[in-house]
């Protein structure tokens, strides 16, 4: 199990071959979630704007393949080669970004329209 500072610093940034050979499958999970989607998704049931809607859902899924790719890079680690280990990191930093900006744009769109 990661402590918080690692864990924290994989959220953050790509994490290293020692720190996702040790991640379990929940570690990886609690990466993605470090990004507190409940903080802003609260409710969907709750009225809101279709705006708010969009970016809740582009939020969900950005998050869910950011955990996807960390998956993917945490299974392979010792038995791919290093380029396609580099792709691999390529992609989750890729997709920590995608998550990273859909959280801000979420974000704004409450901070502007009060939603």
């Amino acid at each position: 199990m990661l402590d918080g500072a690692r864990l924290e610093r994989l959220g953050r940034g790509i994490p290293s071959e020692t720190e996702l050979k040790t991640a379990s499958p929940n570690d990886i999970t609690a990466v993605a979630m470090t990004l507190e989607p409940d903080r802003i998704v609260a409710s969907l049931e709750d009225e809101q704007c279709i705006e708010k809607r969009r970016l809740v859902e582009t939020y969900q899924q950005a998050t869910a393949s950011f955990s996807r790719q960390l998956t993917i890079l945490n299974e392979r680690l010792g038995t791919s080669p290093r380029d396609e280990y580099d792709s691999l990191r390529r992609a989750v930093d890729t997709e920590r970004v995608r998550s990273e900006q859909a959280r801000l744009a979420l974000e704004q769109h409450v901070a502007d329209h009060g939603c």
